[in-house]
């Protein structure tokens, strides 16, 4: 009886947030050992690019190539003096927000391009796609495979994803979100500006249970690496490619310049929250709605002190 007054009261905390913030998309919420996941205005089950998220992803594989002993984090990035470590906290001194990858199919013409950027001081948080991408190369160079087959391999198959995949084929039958303005010309097909930084699709489904194997240990040895407090923030820290609050809450979030978005929050009690949506930000600084929907929903049941 409890576990149906819990599953019920989830539903009604969904269902409530997302009338309040006009949300459409794929809502989840786990807690308890119970689960709510509802569908506002996409069919259920919809596939969405998860943009950013897709980082987190390329932690993890780096780590688990850390745990086969492929590379170290503090090995230094193609002939620079930029190490891996410093790549997964933002902090190598690249400059904030830049896509030179986007486009690029060859992975040292990419690479050439992101190094040969004006950088500022190490240690400092500047949020870098670019940087991921070079992450990717490192990956694939490392593991001696393409980089969305060792992702793949050791991320995906490990964590028993099956609605998971890459840009721009995604999962065969998925049903995929529309995009608002998709990706034209050589960003439509697969290029390092889409590996490493961004270029994964997935569920609600599969994006909790990647959280809920990650910190099993299922994929990588010592998960907690992922979540280490490396970098302050005003808000909380950087961790490798995870964010971690004040609070506590591991997260992490993605917003596509292309239309979809979502969020991942997994609180210190093990609730979880993932949110997906279609509906793109109206500005780039504006607070995309699944980011929106996560932060009301992490309000509304995390323990009040």
């Amino acid at each position: 009886m409890f576990s149906l007054l819990l599953a019920a009261a989830l539903v009604q905390t969904l269902d409530a947030a997302a009338h309040d913030l006009r949300f459409r998309g794929i809502a989840r919420l786990e807690k308890g050992g119970e689960t709510a996941e509802r569908a506002y205005g996409v069919p259920r089950g919809t596939t969405f690019w998860v943009a950013s998220i897709s980082k987190s992803f390329t932690a993890t594989l780096i780590l688990r190539l850390s745990d086969l002993g492929k590379l170290r984090l503090d090995d230094r990035v193609l002939d620079s003096d930029i190490t891996v470590d410093e790549l997964l906290t933002h902090a190598s001194g690249l400059p904030r927000a830049t896509y030179l990858a986007e486009g690029e199919s060859d992975a040292g013409a990419a690479a050439r391009k992101i190094l040969s950027q004006p950088r500022g001081p190490k240690g400092k948080f500047a949020y870098t796609s670019d940087g991921y991408s070079l992450l990717a190369i490192v990956a694939e160079r490392a593991g001696g495979a393409p980089f969305f087959e060792l992702l793949q391999r050791e991320v995906l198959d490990r964590a028993g994803l099956r609605e998971t995949g890459f840009w721009p084929r995604c999962v065969r039958g998925a049903h995929i979100a529309p995009l608002t303005r998709p990706p034209r010309g050589a960003r439509a097909r697969e290029n390092w500006g889409f590996k490493g930084g961004e270029g994964i699709c997935s569920t609600a489904a599969d994006l909790a249970r990647f959280m809920r194997e990650l910190t099993a240990g299922t994929i990588v040895d010592r998960p907690e690496r992922l979540f280490e407090r490396r970098v302050p923030l005003s808000d909380g820290f950087a961790a490798r490619g995870f964010f971690v609050s004040q609070a506590g809450t591991i997260w992490t979030r993605g917003t596509e310049d292309y239309g979809h978005n979502g969020v991942v929050k997994l609180l210190p009690d093990g609730a979880l929250i993932v949110a997906l949506s279609d509906v793109p930000a109206v500005r780039r600084d504006d607070v995309a709605p699944s980011r929106a929907l996560g932060d009301l929903l992490e309000e509304k049941i995390r323990p009040k002190e």
